[in-house]
């Protein structure tokens, strides 16, 4: 439930704490005292849009924040979402003169729709034009799953109903594919063969460049290697140059022996430029050109080249395609299998959502006849005293929500027929049946805290005591949050908040005050006209 609304520089509100208590609270107060404040504060809480008209005038900022106790409802979004889970829920909207608001869940900062899903299980807001809602039959249905305790078999039957489709689905994609299906298989099948005969090797393509260098550079490298060679190589080059002298450092060797490291130094040198001048020989004599090999080289590169084009950027691309294809080819030509599989799967889902929908149907037919009972019985106690309410169920395309179309009816007085309540049902015969539906369901809800802005309005005054001792007995099982103008309502509540609007020399402003047992009788009289307060 909620612990504390906590207001500043909102609307007429510049700073208020308001505690609320367990079981029925009513809030009462003058026209433009500033009730409606705290339901657009309530509201932002559950994730309604700021307006900047919103803001306290002359303020630069100001923010609404809202305690909630009961917080095992939320924790699997709280954990879901990341946001630390306490005893105590906080959420909070802060906004400022530059029209900016933001969300806060426990200080960390959420967006709207995570506002709106953590707040859901908490907080339930009926404002004056909620009895709308009973001229829609997907309310009706609502109704009348929770008055029976369907919601996990109509949940199941929503499952088992998606899970059907979206076998259908796949199975009608499959079908209607199948001419694409045959041109796909065709067009894979041939890109395998290209690809397998092309058979491509990993590192091919930088191989076959080097290869290429070499094959186009015959000509260029016998030139270079032959200059090198004679250069060495001869009784007048550098090699047999170097063998002469040799004699020369032998002889100085002798006349000083430190040399030694020297001279054995110059003969490794002797040596190494021997294997160098008969490594270019063989070098030379090894250089061919190959036109062949050369042609064979460059369709290859051509080859790889178009292969590239239309199937990736190197090679290991292709063969990632390559393997993606087998894949593709092989899905496609099982599709078949796939088919008979999914038809034998959709079988059996078939019979199982009809199995449940032919369930749900048997139970809402149970519960509508004991809804019509129940609520027939509550509001003739509301000053209706020749009431009769039907709820009737028939057959309709089947969707997500079952086969069944549900209608509420009601004849208002003895003698008149039943019309569907969407149609022609006055604002006194909607709030009426609203307030009944909100009775039988008290308990069977799992949200905590209710929230009625004037559900009593368009109720005679002569039926408000009545009003008040139903509005009561939901307080036992829900927190209840009520704004009403009726003191025979007020009298029924277990507590009570006053909101006044005071002025000043240059500000008005609302002040919020809990009533204690002295103080509230002084309020009913001001509510019933008797004395201002």
């Amino acid at each position: 439930m909620i612990l504390k609304l906590s207001i500043h520089n909102f609307i007429l509100i510049e700073k208020a704490e308001i505690p609320f208590a367990k079981g029925f609270n009513v809030l009462s107060g003058e026209s433009g005292a500033g009730k409606s404040a705290i339901m657009h504060a309530l509201r932002l809480i559950c994730g309604e849009r700021f307006d900047i008209d919103m803001l306290r005038r002359g303020c630069d900022k100001g923010f609404v924040e809202a305690v909630f106790t009961e917080t095992d409802l939320t924790k699997p979004l709280l954990e879901g979402y990341e946001i630390d889970h306490a005893e105590e829920l906080i959420i909070r909207r802060e906004f400022t003169s530059a029209g900016k608001s933001r969300a806060l869940v426990n200080d960390q900062v959420v967006n709207i729709q995570v506002l709106k899903q953590i707040s859901a299980p908490l907080i339930d807001i009926l404002g004056q034009h909620a009895n709308q809602q009973l001229r829609s039959p997907d309310f009706y249905r609502e109704i009348v799953d929770t008055y029976g305790d369907l919601q996990e078999l109509s949940a199941k039957f929503s499952e088992t109903f998606t899970h059907q489709a979206a076998l259908q689905a796949r199975l009608d994609n499959f079908i209607h594919t199948a001419p694409q299906r045959v041109r796909d298989i065709e067009r894979y099948e041939h890109e395998l063969e290209e690809l397998s005969s092309v058979n491509l090797k990993e590192n091919e393509e930088e191989e076959l460049f080097a290869e290429y260098t070499l094959l186009t550079s015959t000509q260029e490298r016998h030139e270079i290697a032959s200059e090198l060679y004679h250069a060495l190589s001869g009784d007048r080059a550098a090699v047999s140059q170097i063998c002469r002298l040799r004699s020369s450092l032998t002889q100085l060797l002798k006349l000083d022996p430190s040399l030694k490291h020297t001279h054995k130094g110059y003969d490794t040198a002797v040596t190494e430029l021997q294997e160098l001048s008969a490594t270019l020989r063989d070098y030379c004599s090894k250089i061919d050109s190959d036109p062949n090999r050369l042609t064979f080289v460059n369709e290859r590169l051509a080859l790889i080249t178009s292969v590239k084009k239309r199937y990736g950027a190197s090679i290991a691309d292709i063969q990632n395609y390559q393997r993606k294809v087998v894949q593709k080819l092989h899905e496609l030509q099982n599709a078949e299998c796939e088919i008979e599989n999914l038809q034998k799967s959709l079988s059996t889902i078939a019979s199982e959502t009809d199995a449940i929908a032919a369930e749900l149907t048997a139970k809402r037919q149970a519960v509508c006849k004991k809804l019509e009972q129940d609520i027939t019985k509550e509001i003739r106690t509301l000053n209706m005293p020749s009431a009769q309410f039907f709820c009737t169920l028939e057959k309709k395309s089947r969707s997500r929500l079952g086969d069944d179309q549900i209608e509420f009816l009601l004849a208002a007085n003895r003698g008149e027929d039943a019309i569907p309540v969407k149609e022609s049902a006055s604002g006194g015969e909607l709030s009426r049946l609203m307030l009944v539906l909100h009775l039988l369901l008290a308990g069977k809800k799992k949200i905590p805290t209710l929230v009625f802005d004037e559900i009593d309005a368009n109720i005679g005054g002569e039926t408000a005591t009545i009003v008040g001792a139903k509005l009561q007995t939901i307080g036992e099982k829900h927190q209840l949050l009520c704004i009403t103008h009726f003191p025979q309502v007020a009298k029924a509540a277990h507590h009570h908040l006053r909101i006044t609007k005071q002025e000043g020399a240059q500000r008005t402003w609302t002040e919020i005050d809990v009533l204690d047992a002295s103080q509230r009788p002084l309020e009913w009289l001001r509510m019933a006209g008797t004395t201002k307060g």
